[in-house]
């Protein structure tokens, strides 16, 4: 039984406002870290509080929406902030953390940046800038009477939080894992979805590979890990490069390749959220959004090499979803999945613009770190010689697009409420 009131919300219930910041926060042993959580615990929002929440949205006219917030902390803050239940950890579950890596701090796949210096993260949403705002600076105020200073904010948004769209023109958050035990909201067209385990992305819960889950400690129970990294976008990069790409497959006898096509190919879908295998877009499909054609025994006998999917697509790389089952058998398609929370944000000091991505997960290293290292950034998935992510390529050295850069990335640890008030 899922203990939603005792789960942190954006995790397994995602906020979905329209803004939505990251807030990086440092302190240091002398701080009276310990009393600063005790009195942001009453602000930590639950997934039950979400999901009452949006069970009366739709039957109330609410004047004033809530603002809500989601709190990790870094592998660093841990013995600080949880010094009992961190040193009488079983050596069986320190072996896993350890196993993990979260335990050892290990350096994330991304360049950190100013996540090194981050001994804490807070996730904060509401409906307006300047509810957003406001909550900032009451946070930063109640921090600093305890010694503990926010080091960062970064502001993302969504113009339309029931249908957003990345900085490229795409369609987002699309495809995301449906939860056993956790009330769908907003999910359509995935037909071919089956629900994964909770354990998944919740400690303490059965998952894919076992009906106990992971083995962790009391205090970790209920609790998350948080992967968050700053991508920088260029959408000018990104048209030049699908622009080229278009050429050069025209030069290679395919004359009806478009630019737009092309770029659908980089992603594998088409702006709206078709998937690339469905010839042409009018913005009305209303197919199942996972129906992938990759190749794979009894499709690519029914479909020419142009409306594939191919092996370099984002949308491929990022979840494989049934090319996975033919590789690894079907019982891997609910493996490596994440919960995945991005936004857009923009940076008018530098005139910068990219997303702002969230995962959570009960295994960093075989979920996020599984994802980007094993199958977006591996020239030989999901065959030998496949190539790289076409829109992640940049992430390896050198950059070969131009249009992706990773700005700073951080892990951290999302504790349950209950462990939260025992600090």
């Amino acid at each position: 039984m899922i203990q939603f009131g005792d789960i942190q919300g954006n995790s397994l219930v995602a906020f979905g406002r329209a803004q939505e910041a990251v807030l990086l926060w440092t302190f240091d042993p002398r701080a009276d870290c310990r009393r600063w959580v005790a009195e942001l615990r009453p602000l930590v929002t639950s997934c039950e509080e979400l999901l009452s929440y949006f069970r009366l949205e739709g039957q109330l006219r609410l004047s004033e929406t809530p603002v809500w917030m989601c709190l990790g902390l870094s592998h660093a803050a841990l013995p600080l902030l949880l010094p009992e239940a961190v040193c009488s950890t079983a050596p069986q579950h320190m072996r896993w953390l350890e196993i993990e890596g979260f335990a050892l701090g290990e350096t994330p796949l991304l360049p950190q940046g100013v996540c090194a210096l981050a001994m804490a993260v807070s996730i904060v949403a509401a409906d307006s800038p300047a509810a957003l705002d406001y909550a900032i600076v009451e946070l930063g105020n109640h921090g600093k009477r305890f010694g503990v200073h926010c080091i960062a904010v970064r502001k993302g948004r969504r113009r339309d939080p029931r249908n957003p769209v990345e900085v490229f023109g795409f369609r987002d958050g699309i495809s995301k894992p449906l939860v056993l035990g956790v009330p769908s909201r907003g999910e359509r067209h995935l037909t071919r979805a089956r629900r994964v385990q909770p354990g998944e992305f919740i400690l303490g819960h059965a998952n894919e590979s076992s009906p106990q889950g992971y083995p962790v400690a009391d205090w970790m129970r209920g609790g998350t890990f948080l992967a968050y990294a700053r991508f920088a976008q260029d959408a000018r990069a990104f048209d030049k490069h699908t622009a080229g790409l278009a050429a050069s497959v025209r030069e290679a006898g395919y004359a009806g390749v478009s630019d737009e096509y092309a770029a659908a190919m980089v992603m594998g879908r088409w702006r709206d959220g078709t998937p690339v295998d469905v010839s042409s877009s009018d913005g009305r499909w209303r197919g199942d959004e996972d129906a992938f054609g990759y190749g794979v025994p009894g499709t690519a006998q029914r479909k020419p090499p142009l409306t594939l999917c191919p092996f370099t697509a984002h949308a491929l790389r990022a979840n494989p979803r049934n090319l996975l089952s033919e590789i690894e058998g079907p019982e891997s398609e609910g493996r490596h999945r994440i919960l995945r929370r991005g936004m857009v944000y923009e940076a008018p000091e530098s005139d910068q613009e990219g997303l702002l991505f969230l995962c959570y997960q009960a295994s960093i290293r075989q979920q996020f770190d599984w994802i980007l290292r094993r199958w977006c950034l591996s020239p030989n998935f999901p065959v030998f010689g496949g190539g790289l992510d076409g829109l992640l390529a940049d992430l390896a050295k050198p950059a070969i697009v131009g249009a992706v850069a990773a700005i700073e990335s951080g892990y951290f640890f999302v504790p349950s409420r209950s462990t939260i008030a025992s600090i």
